[in-house]
């Protein structure tokens, strides 16, 4: 089987306002930024402790299941809470004041900001490294207005930790070929399943910025699905419609635990860096257990996770694309002066001029059992005499699943399945 998984963030920070405007109080909003105090531009090092690393991941992690409760609970979701992240780290590396501290409220990010942007410089490393059985690349880039002014140790920041593509472009004067640059970037960083994510409408006189984030995975399960296995069964959906779908079934050894209200499965992709987990509500209505979804229980899981026989394991095919502006959903967790003119967003230009105009998520995905010779071999085992009592994974109603690096636990891409036939 074959797993894709594509997801481009795209960011436009806006001139919030004419210097013309500047009142005494925006004195101290247009000096040296404290953030880049001790940043040394001579010497770029990737060398992060633990205790740092793991404070990034928590921090992706918990903004990925704040989102996922924010997110509309009667369609199919998903999206990439590293992507985003990742994105919003570049614009909070130029934050100050409250806006900063609205910004490590929501996005978990650290005051340590010399020790942030090593963790995420070697995350980028260990994602780019294409060497284990699957397909996963992440890429940044920041497009700026022509002659805007932008601090140097922004940029240095930018390329040297979060290894972004810096480039010029006139948005005010040739908009569409500004777009066009973007979206080709856009395409080439998600191997041309992701096109056009920015038209012209997104842009107007006031774009000094663009910022963007693109990951794409490919990978194949290590332990393939059999496609003559394949049938049509029928899938229970929230609102109590029954829809035929093409479900996937296998039996064998798999990480499995469960609880009162959940069956939690894992399935590795080739390497097992790289694991999708799948989290199945015991009742039929995942909105009502949905506030036993945290963080929390995620990490009880992950410990519980055990081997286990599993008499059978029916998941659906699906493939589906979304797109978001998070800009409502993100003020919703804090975010209040980030995308007003209240932004302190001096750290970019000196000034503080710049405010966020909106973001942008599109993401894909698509599940099979495609792709691979390993998709023939047919995983069996012998069945018990009499009763078989080994559990059974049938995920036929609606279930929440996330990508996962195996390592450090932190959240790739998180999902949901209402209606697998959409």
């Amino acid at each position: 089987m074959r797993g894709k998984l594509v997801t481009v963030v795209v960011t436009a920070l806006l001139l919030s306002g004419l210097t013309l405007y500047r009142s005494d109080n925006d004195s101290e909003r247009t000096g040296a930024h404290s953030g880049y105090g001790n940043l040394d531009m001579d010497e770029v090092s990737y060398d992060v402790t633990e205790s740092d690393l793991n404070r990034v991941v928590e921090g992706n992690n918990e903004f990925a299941f704040d989102l996922y409760h924010e997110l509309d609970p009667d369609d199919n979701l998903f999206f990439s809470p590293w992507s985003i992240s990742s994105a919003m780290a570049m614009t909070y590396e130029g934050s100050a004041g409250v806006t900063a501290q609205e910004m490590e409220d929501v996005f978990g990010f650290t005051e340590n900001r010399s020790e942030m942007r090593k963790a995420y410089g070697f995350l980028h490393n260990r994602y780019n490294t294409n060497d284990t059985g699957y397909e996963i690349n992440t890429a940044n880039s920041a497009w700026v207005n022509e002659d805007y002014p932008v601090l140097e140790e922004y940029k240095f920041i930018l390329i040297n930790y979060y290894f972004s593509q810096v480039e010029e472009l006139d948005f005010f004067t040739d908009p569409s070929e500004a777009c066009d640059k973007i979206n080709q970037w856009v395409s080439d960083n998600t191997n041309g399943t992701i096109r056009d994510i920015i038209s012209e409408q997104d842009i107007n006189r006031l774009t000094q910025m663009v910022l963007a984030n693109a990951i794409y995975f490919n990978g194949k399960w290590s332990n393939p699905f059999n496609g003559t296995e394949t049938r049509h069964v029928k899938f229970y959906t929230a609102d109590e419609r029954e829809i035929g779908v093409p479900f996937m079934r296998q039996e064998g050894i798999f990480n499995y635990t469960d609880d009162d209200d959940f069956q939690i499965l894992k399935k590795n992709y080739e390497g097992n860096d790289v694991s999708m987990l799948f989290i199945l509500p015991k009742e039929d209505n995942l909105a009502e257990v949905k506030g036993n979804l945290t963080l929390e229980k995620l990490e009880e899981w992950r410990d519980d996770l055990e081997p286990t026989s599993m008499r059978i394991v029916s998941i659906p095919k699906f493939d589906f694309e979304t797109e978001y502006n998070l800009q409502e959903t993100l003020e919703d967790l804090g975010t209040n002066t980030l995308f007003d003119g209240r932004a302190d967003l001096s750290g970019i230009d000196g000034a503080g001029y710049l405010f966020l105009d909106y973001v942008k998520h599109n993401a894909f995905i698509e599940v099979d059992e495609k792709g691979t010779e390993a998709a023939a071999v047919t995983i069996g085992g012998a069945r018990p005499i009499g009763i078989d009592r080994r559990p059974k994974f049938h995920a036929n109603r609606p279930f929440l699943f996330l990508i996962q690096d195996n390592e450090t636990g932190n959240i790739l891409f998180m999902g949901r399945v209402n209606d697998p036939s959409e």
